[in-house]
């Protein structure tokens, strides 16, 4: 999980039921906080979350030492071991996803596919969208799929839209920064030519 995820899942949710942290430096820890939770599973983070809002008899946001442990009590069982996937020697990680959505992967047959996709993803605002489930998935996502992707980027558009009316250094601020970064980060990798220079947050 990156560590945009991982403020978006547990310390957004957790700044409902909690007061913000008392720091001198409030963008510092909650980016530590966030980097430190990026390696939970989802799982992990929403038990913690959850635990925290039925346990915690405090109204300040724990420590970032209370934040892990309780992530950890909460890791899901590991799963049964699983035979190995149809081509264990082209798992598909970020820069093999960079790769297949420029169209790179050309001893695939579907590569243009997955070009078209990628650019229409590119102006429609869904591009790391697509990135993640081409990621996790190792495919490309149907239409009911794609549906999906929009909406949850509508979400992350509408947490910008907060983040860039709020006061530099909240966290509302702090995650919408942070998304904007990773997408034009991810625009100007995958299409750097100005021709494909559209990016998802010119799309939001």
């Amino acid at each position: 999980m990156t560590s945009v995820s991982a403020m978006t899942t547990f310390v957004q949710v957790m700044l409902r039921y909690f007061s913000e942290p008392q720091t001198a430096d409030l963008e510092a820890w909650t980016a530590d906080l966030a980097s430190d939770l990026a390696s939970f599973p989802q799982e992990a983070l929403e038990g913690a979350v959850r635990w925290f809002r039925q346990n915690r008899k405090f109204k300040s946001f724990p420590s970032i030492a209370e934040c892990m442990e309780a992530c950890r009590n909460h890791m899901p069982a590991p799963p049964e071991p699983k035979a190995p996937p149809p081509d264990p020697n082209r798992p598909l990680t970020p820069d093999y996803v960079d790769r297949l959505l420029r169209g790179d992967v050309t001893d695939r047959g579907d590569h243009q596919v997955w070009r078209e996709m990628a650019l229409q993803a590119l102006n429609e605002g869904w591009l790391t969208g697509l990135h993640d489930f081409a990621r996790d998935k190792r495919r490309r996502p149907n239409p009911s799929e794609v549906f999906d992707i929009r909406a949850a980027m509508q979400r992350l558009d509408d947490c910008i839209n907060r983040g860039l009316h709020s006061p530099p250094g909240s966290i509302d601020r702090i995650m919408a920064d942070a998304i904007i970064g990773r997408r034009k980060a991810m625009a100007n990798r995958l299409f750097p030519l100005p021709t494909a220079a559209k990016t998802e947050e010119q799309a939001a």
